[in-house]
């Protein structure tokens, strides 16, 4: 699934995506296959893009400011 949601970001055409997946031992992809992952990564993208935009950074901002801290003995 990753190897299809990169396409997807490139926007790589169906046929080159069956040419990919052939890589990967998959035969044959159709058309509905790839329009299916796409409206499943348009739906993961939306939910990504509709958080709280502060969840994820205050957790990275304190992650941060405690690799960064200066330390303190005895404190």
């Amino acid at each position: 699934m990753l190897a299809v949601a990169e396409m997807y970001v490139k926007g790589v055409s169906t046929r080159d995506a069956e040419a990919v997946m052939r890589e990967f031992g998959i035969e044959s992809l159709s058309s509905t296959q790839v329009s299916r992952a796409s409206k499943l990564l348009d739906e993961e993208l939306e939910a990504w893009r509709g958080r709280p935009p502060w969840r994820d950074q205050v957790s990275h901002s304190r992650h941060a400011l405690r690799e960064n801290a200066p330390q303190r003995r005895g404190a």
